[in-house]
Formats: C-alpha cells, sequence, structure tokens
C-alpha cells in the first residue's frame, strides 16, 4: 500500500510540472476487478497511473494498484508496465496493439507451492473499434507465469467487447462481455459481463458498475480472495493536469 500511496503522490507531484502528452490518474475504488474476479479480496483499491503519448498514437505507461490474494503469495502490490500504439480515424474506426507486463513486487509462489518463482507474466492484445463500439483479444502464454510451478502449459486468452451510450447530463451507461479461456482455465473457461453508469461531474469520473461473472458452480468461489460472485462497485476517477475549461 505504501507503493501505491508513494506512486499517487508522484502523480500530484507532476501536476505541477507536466509535461506535455503525460497524464497521471488516481481512482479510489470500492473493489479491484480484473475480468469479473476480485483482486483486493473485495476490498477497496487505490490505483495510479502515469501515461506519456504522442501524437503518433505510440504511449506507454506504469499503473499500481494495492491486492490481496489471501495467504497465496506474500502480495501487496500490482505494479503494470505497459506500451503499444492506438490509431483513430476521422470515419469512426479505430485501432490499437499493446503488450502490457503485470510485476507483483516482491510477491512469490513460494509459499503455497514451495518454488520460489515470482508471479509476473507478459500480454498482448490488439483491438480495432468503431465510435462507441470497441473489442480486444488479448494472449498471454504463460499467464500468472504458472507455467513455472506445474511444468505444463499455462496460455490463456481473453476476448471483450465493450459498447458505451451517451446520454444527456454527461451521463453515460457501459456494456461489456467478455470470455477467459485457454490452457491456463481447462476445463474452467468463463464469461463475465457488466453494466456501468458514469457520470462526468467536473474533473471527476464517477462510475457505478455491476459486473456479473458466469462461472461453473464447481468454479464459484464465496471466499473474499478471488471472489467471482456478481457485485457491485463503485468508482472516483480524475486526470491530472487538470483543464481549466
Amino acid at each position: 500500500m505504501r507503493s501505491v500511496k508513494a506512486i499517487a503522490a508522484a502523480t500530484m507531484f507532476m501536476t505541477g510540472a507536466a509535461q506535455a502528452g503525460v497524464t497521471a490518474t488516481i481512482t479510489p475504488t470500492s473493489d479491484y476487478d480484473f475480468r469479473g474476479i476480485t483482486q483486493s479480496a473485495t476490498d477497496p483499491a487505490l490505483q495510479a497511473s502515469i501515461d506519456w503519448a504522442l501524437d503518433s498514437g505510440f504511449y506507454l505507461g506504469a499503473w499500481a494498484s494495492n491486492i490481496d490474494f489471501g495467504d497465496c503469495c506474500d502480495e501487496d502490490i500490482e505494479v503494470d508496465l505497459y506500451t503499444g500504439f492506438t490509431r483513430s480515424l476521422d470515419s469512426g474506426f479505430s485501432w490499437n496493439a499493446g503488450l502490457v507486463y503485470y510485476t507483483y513486487p516482491g510477491a512469490s509462489y513460494e509459499d503455497t507451492f514451495g518454488v520460489d518463482a515470482d508471479l509476473h507474466f507478459w500480454e498482448a492484445s490488439v483491438g480495432a473499434g468503431f465510435k462507441n463500439f470497441s473489442a480486444k483479444f488479448w494472449y498471454a502464454d504463460n499467464f500468472s507465469n504458472f507455467e513455472d510451478i506445474t511444468g505444463q502449459s499455462a496460455s490463456a486468452w481473453y476476448l471483450e467487447a465493450n459498447y458505451t451510450i451517451q446520454l444527456p447530463q454527461d451521463f453515460s451507461i457501459g456494456l461489456h462481455a467478455g470470455k477467459s479461456d485457454g490452457d491456463y482455465w481447462g476445463d474452467f473457461d468463463y464469461m463475465d459481463y457488466a453494466v456501468s453508469l458514469g457520470k462526468a461531474l467536473g474533473h471527476f469520473n464517477l462510475t457505478l458498475k455491476y459486473v456479473y461473472p458466469d462461472v461453473e458452480p464447481a468454479a464459484e468461489i464465496t471466499a473474499d480472495p478471488f471472489n467471482n460472485e456478481d457485485r457491485l462497485l463503485f468508482s472516483v476517477a480524475t486526470t491530472f493536469p487538470w483543464s481549466s475549461d
């Protein structure tokens, strides 16, 4: 948690000396949801990111959040490093491609599996969109670095579709559907759905989201760590530097 606070403090510092193309976002949320599964044991999380983008569409950044996997791996924080390229056309079409490196500083599978291996892993993505609709495909050849533990393939892929409906008074509705599959998930591949209500309020974006993971009964997790029951989340995000509009 200290590392997340340090990044949050760094983003605040950047507001006083922001450079062109550099933004920082802070998001307190009631639960860190990742594809329908909590990463914070259904507890609140403080998340922060720093992003640098060029007019050409190239970008890179870092994102962090506190996490809680129960008694798994001595984990406290997730730090993701990412880069990619995105392009939007006047016709409304857009496309993007990117890489994310998920890291969990200080965390290890040693306490759980007796193997001194970290949780870090890579994931690649490609996506496209048209106006308010977007779709993206994600692929990791060693999801959660689990192949180093089992010695078997731990590849995983995720396909998602999102649609945003703009409403009057700066309200919006977001619709999401995603599919998790691959060797890592085995027979427990699943769908996740979400409906969100957003509101832009000054420099802040408020989001109320209902998450529904459609999992097999044998894979349902009701305990707080990795909980995959349906639940309601709330978050507030603000991005620096604030505009003067």
